[in-house]
């Protein structure tokens, strides 16, 4: 930490961390290293409330002291500083297109709707998800394929989420495995209680895939409804439902037409203008008079 010009927290846990580590420096070097906190999410939500995880998620935010804080979504400035009174900076969000892209070659004659399910995450909503899927499995008369993954059959099972033959599992899937994933559905549901961003929900529309998201959180940084996702209030199966068959109702020419503008969307969120943002909130700070 002695050679860095700036210290960033990511979680926090990480906020601690930074803490501790701020301890060995001497007086001086202290003074000259500048702190920041990526806040990735509202991270007080992750725990009961007034649980030992929630206190210290909720004192994270003000734990690093003059620390520039900073976030991808307007959401989650929004949330810090209503819940904190700490002003929170908003840089570029990003994806990976280097693994992320669509395969526009593929001609199917079947609609492919995927969803994960992680069993461990309770605000993924995987008790949730499973449900839907079975009622689609149930009720639809087009010709769809359902599939999922992020957690085994026994995790499944574990959790009290029976597996249906009319749902292929993929099971615990390899970072470079998703997007394969992603390019081989139409529709990706995100049927989480809120998303900070959902970034999953982008990486799908890189891919070609339209995705359906949470209404509460940061998903209007990129989700436009009816024209390049479905964004719902998931705590309502009705909503989620009425949004799906409405999708599979659609002409082909107008799924399509979606698909090319989530393509379009998906291509404002870069790397590299996420990191020149990063790089200019950094750079502000270093010239900042101590």
């Amino acid at each position: 930490m002695r050679d860095c010009d700036v210290a960033v927290a990511t979680t926090n846990v990480s906020v601690a961390e930074v803490s501790i580590a701020l301890e060995a420096l001497s007086s001086r070097e202290r003074a000259a290293l500048k702190l920041a906190y990526y806040v990735q999410d509202y991270e007080p939500l992750f725990y009961h409330p007034e649980s030992e995880g929630w206190r210290v998620a909720h004192a994270s935010y003000g734990a690093l002291k003059d620390a520039a804080l900073f976030a991808k979504t307007k959401w989650l400035c929004d949330v810090v500083y209503l819940n904190h009174g700490i002003k929170v900076r908003k840089v570029v969000p990003s994806i990976d297109h280097g693994i992320y892209y669509p395969d526009l070659s593929v001609e199917k004659d079947h609609i492919c709707v995927g969803a994960m399910l992680r069993v461990k995450t309770a605000r993924r909503a995987p008790q949730r998800t499973a449900r839907i899927l079975q009622i689609l499995r149930d009720t639809v008369s087009q010709k769809i394929v359902l599939q999922v993954f992020g957690s085994s059959n026994e995790e499944l099972e574990s959790a009290g989420i029976a597996t249906s033959d009319g749902i292929v599992n993929r099971g615990r899937l390899k970072r470079m495995e998703v997007p394969a994933f992603m390019r081989a559905c139409d529709l990706f549901l995100d049927l989480s209680d809120f998303q900070a961003f959902g970034r999953t929900g982008l990486e799908a529309m890189a891919s070609g895939c339209i995705p359906l998201v949470p209404t509460l959180g940061g998903t209007a940084e990129y989700a436009i409804h009816g024209k390049n996702a479905l964004v719902v209030d998931t705590r309502s199966d009705r909503d989620i439902l009425d949004a799906v068959r409405m999708f599979l109702n659609l002409p082909d020419r107008d799924r399509h037409t979606m698909q090319q503008a989530a393509l379009e969307t998906a291509a404002n969120f870069s790397v590299r203008k996420a990191a020149l943002s990063e790089l200019r909130l950094f750079q502000e700070m270093c010239w900042q008079d101590p």
